[in-house]
């Protein structure tokens, strides 16, 4: 890591007002780069260069003034991060008087500059992941495998894991803090690292979920493998929204896609996702497993069916119990009648009664009530239609 000047002189501001003496900061060369006396910042530090070179404190008395162009008496101490010495810290005035003062002074600045390294990890793994989820789930992603994978070997991620995406919208949050504490870039920034941060440290997400902000979207790429995923989906999406509400009084809508096997399939997730984020309310969620949303989405002809939604109805609805029972058959002969049941009872040769009692059995395995909701029906003909 490399003390640049702009980080040096914030770290000087900050020093300065509660140190009795003044602090300079020196680069590796031995260059002052931040300073409490403005007119000594870009000159050279003798003393400096000799601590950087012998990584050992160089102690500047006035009778030794001579030996160190361009310095000061004072203390000098080499600042040292990761092992290497990456600058000097300097304090002035007599070398007995500020030791006690230039320890501290260098404790701090070594915190500062670790706190500093941190974020810029942070901040880079984040534009990493952001980057790399930007392209995992758009619609060229498939065209793009060879590369996705190179880039999940380098984040440690494994796409082979089945996974579902939530859309999160912050723009309410963001307007809020934005009125608060300005339109400034930082604000914008801080707050994002802040929701990451407050994502990946709850226990709502795993090291195989991925997180990343885009533009005013939280995206969360959840991982969830077990057989009661459903059981486990619902359970998580509560706590995820009350995790929300907790930490931020502004209302956050939250839209969830379905489950995908394969990574190149998350980019269907995602504008299921989107789909349902639009029919949230505030403080809500939306999720294309809900029938009301799988049946509207179904009848947008301008969106691919979604996989797995359909695969688990599909599944119920093709039980050898409800076989048993004739519910293809029956299902179409009362779409043929306008669900009217009297008629669709006819026209299988059946009494009224046994059919109400398919459907009971239909209603029992797949929760579907066709001949009651819209959207139920609609999602049976798909049924009959696959």
């Amino acid at each position: 890591m490399l003390l640049s000047g702009e980080l040096a002189q914030r770290i000087v501001d900050i020093l300065v007002p509660i140190s009795p003496y003044n602090v300079n900061l020196m680069d590796q060369r031995g260059n002052i780069i931040a300073s409490g006396q403005a007119e000594r910042t870009g000159s050279f530090h003798k003393g400096a260069l000799e601590a950087v070179a012998t990584g050992g404190v160089i102690a500047i008395y006035p009778e030794t003034l001579n030996q160190y162009p361009g310095s000061l008496p004072g203390i000098n101490m080499p600042i040292v991060f990761e092992e290497q010495t990456i600058g000097v810290v300097g304090v002035s005035g007599h070398p007995d008087a500020v030791e006690g003062t230039a320890a501290l002074v260098k404790a701090v600045v070594e915190l500062v500059l670790e706190r500093e390294m941190l974020r810029e990890r942070f901040r880079s793994q984040a534009n990493s992941e952001e980057h790399f989820l930007g392209l995992l789930l758009s619609d060229s992603a498939s065209a793009r495998a060879q590369e996705l994978q190179r880039m999940a070997r380098m984040l440690q991620i494994n796409l082979l894991l089945p996974r579902l995406v939530v859309v999160i919208d912050i723009e309410p949050l963001l307007n809020k803090v934005r009125e608060l504490y300005g339109q400034s870039a930082l604000v914008t920034a801080r707050l994002k690292e802040r929701l990451i941060r407050e994502v990946n440290n709850s226990q709502l997400c795993t090291s195989e979920d991925m997180v990343a902000l885009l533009d005013t979207q939280l995206i969360l790429v959840k991982h969830l493998g077990d057989e009661a995923w459903g059981a486990e989906l619902s359970a998580w999406t509560q706590r995820l929204a009350e995790r929300f509400k907790q930490r931020f009084s502004a209302p956050l809508r939250i839209g969830i896609g379905s489950l995908c096997a394969s990574p190149f399939s998350l980019y269907h997730s995602y504008c299921e996702a989107l789909f349902c984020l639009e029919r949230s309310e505030a403080g809500g969620q939306a999720s294309i497993y809900d029938f009301r949303c799988l049946a509207d989405y179904l009848l947008k002809a301008d969106r691919r069916l979604p996989a797995h939604p359909l695969v688990v109805l599909r599944r119920q609805f093709e039980a050898a119990e409800l076989e048993r029972y004739d519910m293809k058959r029956s299902l179409s002969a009362l779409m043929t009648c306008q669900f009217n049941v009297q008629q669709a009872a006819r026209q299988l040769f059946i009494h009224r009664n046994t059919l109400l009692f398919r459907l009971e059995k239909l209603l029992q395995a797949t929760a579907l009530d066709p001949c009651h909701n819209f959207e139920h029906a609609v999602l049976c003909r798909v049924l009959l239609d696959d």
